[in-house]
């Protein structure tokens, strides 16, 4: 048997059925670190293997933390990367035809992480790894949670306590446990919490926080979980508890069908949709353009405008009393947007087209309003494929005292980048802050470029990074969504064969760049769905809506944020004999307008 004490001055012991592991983060023999991995025979301990990363100067505690389960082993080093703490974890699966331990994937690396990613590790029940970075946002701390893939392991969400604050260290050693669908986070600044997390549909919700004892010091320095029994120390003593059923705390959301908006006898209407409060827009058969103001419940008292002018409509947005409704070029012919405003005049409202705008530029190969987005009196458009294949983004401002003045060209955002294909392909605007996609770039795995407007300088400027995902496999920046909270929606259709996926991220609060929060998947996902394509993602405060359309039928998925976390609450299905429904979507407080490929519907959601 082997002395712990012979191998590291602090080591770490890890058993399951007939296997052991012994992390060794200061082996006397390699000063890097090593892992030990032991199989029982009979009564006997024998050594299987000894695991030792290459000496290449960026190791320098491996080891120092260890998790095994089902043949499967991770290993985390707090301190790799040059010294500079960041951390890393190693991931090796035992091969039963070579009877050998196997590493997968590349080292596990996360640059969200400020410090020490991989300082405690936990596998979950169906082997999902959970990753503790305590030294995260000023030693706030966050947990990193990855789901078991073919090829190893994908990030799927960065799980933080609701009022996490500097120096809680939420992630730190042994202060994670985790029992089937439950998970327990201490953290010990001070007196001291323990945060309860349950998993529902894959995505880890805070549930409950266990305040600290009066007479307790770093009450969740070390916490233990099996089944409904939590157990939890801090410097002087140790507490138990017994978990009990009560009510779910997830919101519950239902859907009354409203009715379509519009039917027609096209066999491919395309519509375009948006809506803000009462009024909803849509452009169908790519040559009108419908605002219906005054919607209530019942669809009642609707005034229809109808721009029968020809324009090619694609993208469309509104925002307050504007409409913007792009119409990209065709036969090589530049693209315009229109803009919509409404007006009163003898105790009626109406709609009338305000401006036409165009770019500076013009270009015939220029798709100039394919994409476009309106957020007070900012105007985005999008028009990627332009001269190089690279795309271009245009930014209107009007007068903010004066709401008739006209629509000046503010900027031409234009990356200096040969890599960029179809940038300007989506838009995204909210308050200061731009988000344009290019889901071409870097070989078709895409990639978004985040700007922020200074109104002093008023000069618009391109965020200190370029947002890539490389666990996005096809077409990354699809869809694009900013919400009011600074978060940031993107879209990668092609992940997992077409399946889809939807990142989310929040900005740092250095607030030069953004912090991937969370993976989100549809519940039931199929290949083809194409999960998160583009103007398939819109939020509205707490509620995100996510279409899905195939071939035949489609889905609606709503989203609510719960505790930081963003959880699937109700899926809206095809009507039936319906193509491609979830073809756009668009929410605006409580109504939701789906289009399919002919017809667009309209949804009032509500509380259980």
């Amino acid at each position: 048997m082997l002395d712990c004490s012979t191998v590291s001055p602090g080591c770490l012991l890890d058993v399951e059925d007939d296997v052991m592991v012994i992390g060794a983060y200061q082996d006397r023999e390699r000063k890097i670190g090593s892992v030990y991995i032991y199989r029982q025979k009979g009564s006997d301990w024998y050594l299987e293997k000894k695991i030792a990363p290459p000496d290449d100067g960026k190791i320098v505690n491996f080891g120092m933390a260890i998790a095994l389960r089902g043949g499967t082993l991770a290993v985390g080093d707090r301190a790799a990367l040059y010294g500079q703490n960041k951390g890393a974890v190693w991931v090796y699966k035992y091969d039963t035809s070579s009877k050998d331990w196997i590493q997968l994937n590349d080292v596990m690396t996360n640059n969200d992480c400020d410090n020490w990613f991989g300082v405690n590790l936990a596998f979950t029940y169906d082997s999902g790894l959970l990753i503790g970075c305590p030294r995260e946002e000023k030693n706030a701390g966050a947990v990193y949670y990855y789901e078991q893939s073919d090829s190893g392991y994908t990030f799927r969400q960065k799980i933080v306590a609701s009022d996490r604050g500097r120096g809680d260290n939420i992630g730190d050693m042994e202060q994670i446990a985790v029992h089937g669908n439950v998970m327990v986070l201490g953290i010990s600044k001070s007196k001291g919490a323990v945060y309860i997390f349950l998993r529902k549909n894959n995505v880890w919700v805070e549930s409950k926080k266990i305040q600290a004892p009066e007479e307790a010091h770093k009450f969740g320095n070390k916490v233990a979980l099996w089944e409904n029994h939590v157990l939890v120390s801090s410097w002087y003593n140790a507490y138990f508890y017994e978990m009990v059923q009560g009510p779910a705390s997830y919101p519950c959301i239902t859907a009354k069908a409203d009715g379509t908006v519009f039917d027609n006898d096209c066999v491919r209407c395309d519509p375009f949709v948006a809506i803000d409060g009462d009024t909803a827009v849509i452009s169908k058969d790519k040559e009108s353009l419908q605002i219906l103001s005054g919607i209530d419940k019942n669809f009642g008292n609707v005034s229809l405008f109808d721009g029968l002018d020809k324009h090619n409509f694609g993208g469309v947005a509104i925002s307050d009393n504007v409409v913007v409704a792009g119409a990209p070029n065709i036969n090589d012919k530049n693209g315009s947007v229109s803009v919509y405003q409404k007006a009163s005049a003898f105790g009626s409202e109406f709609w009338f087209e305000y401006a036409q705008l165009s770019p500076n530029i013009v270009s015939p190969r220029e798709n100039f309003g394919d994409a476009v987005d309106i957020d007070g009196n900012v105007i985005v458009v999008g028009a990627y494929d332009y001269r190089d294949n690279r795309g271009s983004a245009y930014i209107f401002r009007r007068n903010e005292t004066n709401p008739w003045s006209s629509w000046i060209q503010e900027a031409k955002l234009l990356p200096d980048d040969p890599q960029l294909r179809s940038f300007g392909r989506s838009v995204s605007i909210n308050d200061n802050t731009i988000a344009v996609g290019d889901s071409t770039y870097n070989n078709s795995s895409g990639a978004v470029f985040v700007y922020t407007y200074d109104p002093l300088s008023k000069y618009w400027s391109h965020m200190n990074e370029t947002i890539t995902n490389h666990d996005c496999e096809d077409h990354f920046g699809s869809g694009l969504a900013l919400s009011r909270e600074n978060g940031l929606f993107v879209g990668c259709p092609g992940e997992q064969r077409g399946t889809g996926a939807v990142f989310y991220y929040i900005q740092a609060k250095s607030g030069d760049h953004y912090v991937l929060q969370q993976k989100i998947e549809s519940l039931e996902g199929y290949s083809n769905d194409n999960f998160g394509a583009f103007d398939q993602i819109s939020v509205d405060d707490n509620l995100v809506v996510i279409g899905t359309e195939t071939e035949t039928n489609g889905t609606v998925h709503i989203f609510a944020n719960t505790n930081n976390a963003w959880l699937e609450v109700l899926r809206i299905e095809s009507p039936p004999a319906i193509r491609q429904f979830g073809y756009k979507v668009a929410i605006s407080g409580k109504r939701v307008l789906v289009s399919s490929i002919s017809n667009v519907y309209s949804y009032t959601l509500d509380e259980c």
